[in-house]
């Protein structure tokens, strides 16, 4: 019996027992004579595990693990609106159930007794044995790996509207985590920089913020995702005074949000552009030395062009 460990998507409950029996079926048909049956945990007493995830509702993950070996077979499948949410579950099994198959035959392979060495070429008594270091990695290590989400580390150049339609940027950052269900938790930041004109002189600005978002992600296509997400941010505004190099500032709130699209190039390595938007609450006025010095508008806009690396 093969187990396997299935994450259904939320939103399609009604017909989630029908997905599971097409799945486990078309498992089952790809492994014969083995049959693939659901396990409630994914730390099944088994050297070979499988374990189905949802990444919204057009793409789903499948990985098998040969716990003795640690070795790990993985698929991505995406589909698009069109085919039938059933077909869906269908392939995922046919899917499984190959690579389960493969597994064991793998496992059988590694199984069989090695040939018997030649006299003439057998090491002499008194050659020491080789010491192989033991590895602290252990089944549930690889169990919680498989079916844990999948954390994210964003970086790049940012850049957007500043004050008296200046643009500013600068360097911008999110960690974040990204759910089978399609579900994101991020947190972000950034610093900015920007110049106000003050009697004819240009006086250095800057912006930086630190916010935190959530939101969803779907499959576009293959290896590509759009990812909406929207929260709070708490924002620093400080001009720099160039007569007696002092500056002064002010921190102000708000709300921002944004449209990620995400490309997967190599092994961990993805692309992203992103567009935001947002509005600063209350007073957003900024002076140098008690004085006037610019007034930063409430809403502002701006994008994102980075590199992403998945932590895990």
């Amino acid at each position: 019996m093969f187990p396997v460990y299935i994450e259904m998507p939320p939103v399609q409950d009604a017909l989630q027992l029908e997905c599971e029996r097409a799945l486990l079926d078309a498992c089952s048909e790809a492994a014969r004579p083995e049959r693939c049956e659901r396990v409630g945990s994914a730390r099944p007493p088994s050297s070979i595990v499988a374990v189905v995830s949802w990444s919204g509702d057009l793409t789903i993950r499948v990985e098998v693990e040969e716990r003795p070996l640690r070795r790990a077979a993985k698929r991505l499948l995406s589909f698009s609106e069109e085919d039938p949410f059933i077909e869906h579950c269908r392939a995922a099994g046919f899917v499984t159930g190959t690579l389960l198959e493969a597994s064991l035959r793998d496992e059988l392979d590694a199984d069989a007794p090695p040939l018997a060495p030649d006299p003439a070429q057998s090491a002499p008594p008194d050659t020491p044995p080789t010491l192989v270091p033991e590895d602290d990695h252990t089944e549930e290590d690889d169990a919680h790996d498989a079916a844990s989400a999948s954390m994210f580390l964003d970086a790049g150049c940012l850049f957007g509207t500043g004050p008296a339609g200046a643009i500013r940027y600068g360097p911008g950052f999110a960690v974040g985590v990204r759910f089978s269900s399609g579900l994101l938790l991020r947190v972000d930041g950034d610093m900015t920089f920007s110049t106000v004109a003050l009697e004819e002189e240009m006086l250095p600005t800057r912006f930086w913020s630190v916010g935190a978002a959530a939101g969803a992600t779907w499959s576009v296509a293959a290896e590509t995702w759009l990812e909406l997400s929207a929260g709070p941010f708490i924002e620093n505004v400080q001009v720099h005074n160039n007569a007696d190099a002092t500056s002064d500032g002010r921190f102000v709130g708000g709300m921002r949000g944004s449209l990620t699209l995400r490309r997967h190039l190599v092994d961990r390595v993805s692309a992203l552009v992103a567009a935001a938007g947002g509005t600063r609450f209350g007073d957003t006025t900024v002076r140098v030395d008690g004085e006037y010095a610019a007034h930063v508008p409430a809403p502002f806009g701006g994008g994102l062009v980075a590199l992403s690396v998945e932590l895990r």
